[in-house]
């Protein structure tokens, strides 16, 4: 082999060596949330635990618009959790969870359409109750929290996330 060949391999390895360095930095590296796993808990927490305290407000005076008075709730928690930017050990929970209210908004809009006029929050809940599309939406949130939990646990963080 003539040494310009040689040379060429060797800048190509060399170049192939670097370009899988820098892709694993890419992958590990959390360069793309600027919050710490302290921070991201401490911006999450008061969002997911006030949920029950924003809907129960609202739909206590018009148990008729439940569906619609969730909606809004659902729709404004998903909002601000995207607004976070969450460290990469909890992004892909994160983003479960924001996705599972964005859903359960649609869900929540579509059963308001179903169900126009509900007499109280009795019959709103037991709707839910049956629902399987509201269920499976409620069932995947759930999974997501307790992660976001679990991981805040295995890393000494003590929060409350009244949802989960």
């Amino acid at each position: 082999m003539s040494r310009q060949k040689t040379f060429t391999v060797l800048i190509l390895g060399l170049v192939l060596v670097f370009g899988v360095l820098i892709g694993l930095l890419a992958v590990f590296s959390e360069e793309g949330s600027k919050l710490t796993l302290s921070e991201y808990f401490q911006q999450l927490e008061p969002i997911i635990s006030g949920i029950d305290d924003r809907s129960g407000a609202q739909v206590v005076g018009e148990p008729a618009d439940a569906f619609a008075l969730w909606a809004l709730v659902l729709d404004f928690t998903a909002k601000d959790l995207r607004d976070i930017d969450p460290p990469a050990l909890v992004a892909r929970d994160h983003r479960d969870l924001a996705d599972a209210f964005a859903e359960g908004a649609q869900r929540m809009v579509a059963m308001s359409d179903l169900y126009p006029v509900v007499e109280t929050l009795e019959d709103a809940d037991r709707l839910i109750n049956e629902d399987e599309d509201a269920i499976a939406i409620d069932s995947r949130a759930v999974v997501a929290c307790q992660a976001l939990l679990a991981i805040a646990d295995d890393n000494g963080f003590d929060i409350r996330l009244e949802y989960c």
